[in-house]
């Protein structure tokens, strides 16, 4: 620049010279073979006798949220005859260098390229007619005065939100559970904060972690299963309550843990109408998602099981729950052929109507 008082060192381009000998980098700073460095030359070179000016080009800052300015510097003032005394002033400018705000002063001997990233907005408002410019200056007695710039970019900072919880995640807010097909998800669940009984484990202890809350009211007098067998993309673990909202003294009516792989598949007896609440999470704080299957058999045998909703009759409903499980496993496998068909639903309209008996 016109104003610049130095006379040696002068900014310049290029690939670094001087070997690192006398405080000058001996590469560039981000591997792409060039940089700015002051007076690139090898042997005695450095800044003499007052300053010298690297002014970035023009940018637009208005297009960003939240837009940052970074870049990797080098600084070496640590040795000559008044080592130490001077500073390089990096300042930026949002109207076209009418005014300069400082951004750093560095005095720094790093011996090392260093980042440096600034938040725009925290020293001057964003416009489109911004630059940056960063002053070498040898003003006291002479010293070695070595500088260097690399990298320069103009971005955004992009903070992605930590994802909400499952609408499960606490016990009060338990999802209702239904007969059949129930898809559930542990991505982003707190934990409950107490385990179960080392009954409940099969080798990895009493945990459940990552937890979330269903509940379940009986339909039938009989025996409930519930089971994520082949669902799951995680170690999944489940714990069956009789009591409304438990804590860690409270007992637990049935659980189950690797029943089936890493799934559970476990059965209890339940009274019509008997509310349960149920917890699902995993071993060690892994998270994931599956489906859990439900089904109640009344005592004696199910002498009506296409009524998979358990509600005395094979109606609609029943055959939403099929027409979900349609192609894959699940409690309207009526023929027992491991999945759910043509075949199950011809049984189905066979015994479409009231149940009897």
């Amino acid at each position: 620049l016109p104003s610049d008082t130095a006379v040696d060192g002068q900014w310049g381009q290029g690939t670094p010279a001087g070997g690192g000998v006398r405080g000058d980098p001996a590469n560039d700073g981000d591997g792409s073979g060039g940089c700015f460095l002051t007076d690139n030359v090898s042997g005695n070179s450095d800044v003499d006798d007052g300053i010298t000016t690297l002014v970035s080009p023009v940018f637009d800052a208005t297009g960003l949220d939240d837009p940052v300015v970074s870049y990797l510097r080098w600084y070496s003032n640590d040795f000559g005859a008044d080592p130490n005394n001077d500073v390089m002033p990096i300042e930026i400018t949002n109207n076209g260098g009418s005014s300069w705000t400082v951004l750093e002063n560095v005095t720094q001997n790093a011996n090392a390229w260093v980042y440096r990233e600034f938040l725009i907005s925290d020293y001057v408002t964003p416009t489109n007619n911004m630059q940056l410019r960063f002053i070498a200056g040898d003003l006291n007695a002479g010293s070695v005065i070595e500088a260097g710039i690399d990298a320069l970019r103009v971005g955004s900072i992009f903070c992605k939100n930590a994802p909400e919880p499952p609408s499960n995640d606490l016990c009060e807010n338990a999802t209702v559970l239904n007969e059949g097909s129930n898809e559930f998800t542990t991505l982003a669940a707190n934990d409950s904060g107490f385990g179960v009984p080392i009954g409940c484990s099969s080798t990895n202890g009493p945990s459940i972690l990552s937890d979330v809350w269903f509940e379940y009211t009986a339909p039938c007098l009989g025996t409930v299963s519930l089971s994520s067998c082949g669902s799951t993309d995680f170690d999944v673990r489940a714990a069956v309550y009789s009591t409304d909202c438990p804590n860690g003294g409270s007992d637990v009516y049935a659980c189950g843990d690797d029943d089936c792989g890493t799934d559970f598949n476990l059965e209890f007896l339940a009274l019509e109408g008997q509310v349960f609440k149920i917890r699902v999470g995993s071993t060690d704080g892994t998270e994931g998602s599956g489906q859990i299957l439900v089904d109640c058999t009344p005592l004696g045998g199910n002498e009506c099981p296409a009524d998979l909703d358990g509600n005395g009759s094979v109606d609609g409903g029943d055959l939403g729950l099929l027409l979900g499980q349609f192609g894959g496993p699940g409690s309207a496998d009526l023929d027992g052929n491991g999945l759910v068909d043509g075949g199950d639903l011809g049984l189905m309209l066979v015994d479409w109507g009231t149940c009897s008996g």
